[in-house]
């Protein structure tokens, strides 16, 4: 697994070098400029990017030996990537909301802290789940489709 490392974070680096293509060109056609503004939004989707992308490479590559027939392998690869992905920008999110939010929040060991940080990270990971996943519409999707179908043909990581 350690050997393979190198192939995992190459997965995630061009993955989510992509993501952050397919939000640029989203927020850049609703009238956003290439600035500051556009850096700090396109940090969720590179984290998320990268971290989901080598996680679903590698967690696909270890149980791809579970099935040789290539529509389990899209599924699995496809399933992966997706969620991992979005849970790790949305995860980005929850973080940076949370230190946002936490100079308002009661101090550490009480109750009320324990709310506060669970809502915020609830209202925050909801408010990605909202507005986060549709930048990545219609490229992303694209994109998914097509690595988990290299994925799945043994193109790309561990041959059938």
């Amino acid at each position: 697994m350690i050997a393979r490392l190198p192939i995992y974070s190459l997965f995630g680096t061009f993955w989510a070098v992509f993501l952050c293509v397919c939000v640029a060109y989203h927020l850049t056609s609703l009238g956003w400029h290439v600035d500051g503004q556009l850096r700090t939004a396109l940090l969720p989707y590179l984290f998320g990017g990268f971290f989901g992308g080598a996680g679903a490479f590698a967690l696909s590559e270890r149980f791809h030996r579970l099935s040789t027939v290539p529509t389990r392998r899209f599924g699995l690869f496809f399933a992966s990537l997706a969620v991992l992905t979005i849970g790790f920008a949305a995860a980005t999110v929850v973080i940076h909301f949370r230190l946002y939010y936490a100079q308002w929040h009661a101090p550490f060991p009480s109750i009320a802290w324990a709310f506060q940080t669970v809502f915020t990270a609830a209202g925050s990971a909801y408010l990605f789940a909202v507005t986060g996943v549709r930048p990545l519409l219609p490229w992303g999707l694209l994109g998914l489709f097509v690595a988990s179908l290299c994925f799945s043909r043994g193109w790309i990581g561990a041959r059938r």
